[in-house]
């Protein structure tokens, strides 16, 4: 059957001639794209009263390139069900929190169609093999850092404490809340979480540029670099194995 549907491809490349197309303008392959050593950097570099971003704006940068580069989500696709969705579970003693796909996977399609539920998992960074939370008694001021910045002992660059911490001032937690002017958490969301991750990798001292879509590609480098095998990359990125293969992860 699918021979019958494709039967005049072939004969319609016989009269192609590839030296007279024109050339491309523009590709949706990603060219630049962080290195394994770019992301050492960037998720190694604690928050200090330093830094050119103020701590929650920090977290929250932190939390959408922990998405998006470590954990290679769709720049579009995936990052908008994540950006909707409001199922979340956590255990932040046992160092862990996922937050569920609106929707489910994506690319599935027919009856398959929204029917696989799918989760992006955090997970801590903490130094030491234990994780440690935010302390209780941290007071966030209207410019979003603390107001006590001795009080910041934890490990900054954790993605699990960054979430821990953003989401003890957001009523309806949600990945991607704003912090406001006004000195708290709306109901907006950064329009751009991707954008915002670009952003954090710049503060981070890694400016760059790279590509808006090039987070599979990030987790095909640093998967690659592990010597990780498909089943474990399965979990994380959600693809088929041929589709990895394009991606240079196996």
């Amino acid at each position: 059957m699918t021979s019958s549907l494709y039967r005049g491809v072939k004969v319609v490349w016989q009269i192609v001639r590839q030296s007279e197309l024109a050339d491309a303008l523009a590709t949706v392959v990603p060219r630049r794209i962080p290195t394994v050593r770019d992301l050492k950097v960037a998720f190694t570099k604690d928050w200090t009263t330093d830094h050119p971003l103020s701590l929650m704006d920090y977290s929250s940068g932190l939390i959408c390139a922990y998405d998006g580069f470590l954990n290679g989500l769709r720049s579009n696709e995936d990052i908008d069900r994540l950006k909707k969705s409001r199922e979340h579970s956590h255990d932040w003693t046992n160092g862990w929190q996922c937050t569920s796909f609106a929707g489910g996977r994506a690319k599935l399609c027919g009856a398959k169609k929204g029917s696989r539920p799918w989760a992006l998992w955090t997970v801590c960074f903490c130094k030491g093999a234990q994780h440690f939370s935010p302390p209780a008694e941290v007071l966030i001021g209207q410019d979003g850092n603390p107001l006590d910045p001795t009080l910041v002992n934890w490990t900054t660059s954790c993605p699990l404490s960054a979430l821990e911490l953003l989401w003890r001032l957001q009523e309806h937690p949600q990945r991607y809340k704003k912090w406001l002017d006004s000195g708290r958490f709306g109901k907006m969301n950064h329009g751009d979480p991707v954008r915002k991750a670009l952003e954090w990798f710049k503060t981070q001292g890694v400016p760059g540029p790279f590509d808006r879509n090039s987070g599979r590609k990030c987790l095909a480098r640093w998967t690659r670099h592990l010597q990780l095998e498909y089943p474990h990359i399965f979990q994380i990125m959600g693809d088929l194995e041929i589709l990895l293969l394009f991606f240079n992860i196996i």
